[in-house]
């Protein structure tokens, strides 16, 4: 485990998008590593703008690794109880966390920490 406080530093640019769909409102977050590092212990949570938790989400994966180069989308389903302004807290053991705003589904903004 001491190996992992040496890991370099990953920079991993995200957009998340948002859409509705039969199941109710969902959550695409689109992932890349843009850097010769390995992302490590990388994770999404859902929470409401003043920083309170929206559960239950459940992911399609958390907790991934992105591998140089490596591009993942996640998928969330949200409760009907979460907040039309929710946001993703994007965080990873070697990655600078960030805030996405969700954009439309028809299109999205790129974030980057």
């Amino acid at each position: 485990m001491t190996a992992l406080g040496h890991l370099p530093t990953a920079k991993v640019t995200a957009h998340a998008e948002i859409a509705s769909t039969p199941q109710g409102r969902e959550i695409q977050l689109h992932l890349k590593n843009d850097s010769g590092a390995l992302a490590f212990q990388v994770s999404a949570r859902v929470r409401t703008p003043t920083g309170e938790l929206v559960a239950p989400v459940i992911w399609s994966d958390d907790w991934i690794e992105l591998t140089p180069g490596e591009s993942r989308t996640l998928v969330a389903q949200l409760p009907k109880s979460a907040p039309g302004d929710a946001v993703v807290k994007l965080a990873g053991w070697n990655i600078e966390s960030a805030t996405l705003t969700p954009a439309p589904a028809t299109g999205g903004t790129s974030t980057q920490p």
